[in-house]
């Protein structure tokens, strides 16, 4: 999924999501209680709702 690691700097720039994606899942049983997390991660990855 994500590596973590940017072209210009330490992170990527989905990191951040994946990781609350991460946290949400980790801490809920039920995955549609992070359907927004990950709806807001793979928007990052590939700009689905850009206007």
């Amino acid at each position: 999924m994500s590596s973590g690691y940017g072209v210009r700097s330490k992170n990527g720039r989905c990191y951040g999501l994946w990781m609350d994606y991460r946290s949400c899942m980790y801490h809920n049983e039920q995955p549609k209680a992070c359907s927004a997390n990950l709806e807001d991660y793979v928007e990052c990855l590939h700009h689905f709702k850009e206007v």
